[in-house]
């Protein structure tokens, strides 16, 4: 069901929004190695801001643990 919402929503390849998509889909289906592939290829091709942006909403529900500091 994910997969179809995500095609509907036409997100653009190759940007941050579509690297988390991915992301939030695979976490969504337990794929936690799949997860952490597109958070790292996001995080390899986008600043810093970009990234936190879209990390952010991960650790409001609880998919992603902050770093500690």
């Amino acid at each position: 069901m994910a997969d179809s919402i995500l095609a509907d929503m036409r997100i653009p390849d190759g940007t941050p929004a579509s690297y988390y998509a991915d992301a939030a889909i695979a976490l969504h289906n337990k794929d936690t190695e799949k997860a952490n592939f597109c958070i790292a290829a996001a995080e390899k091709n986008f600043s810093p801001q970009s990234n936190k942006l879209f990390a952010e909403s991960f650790y409001e529900i609880g998919w992603l643990k902050r770093a500690a500091r």
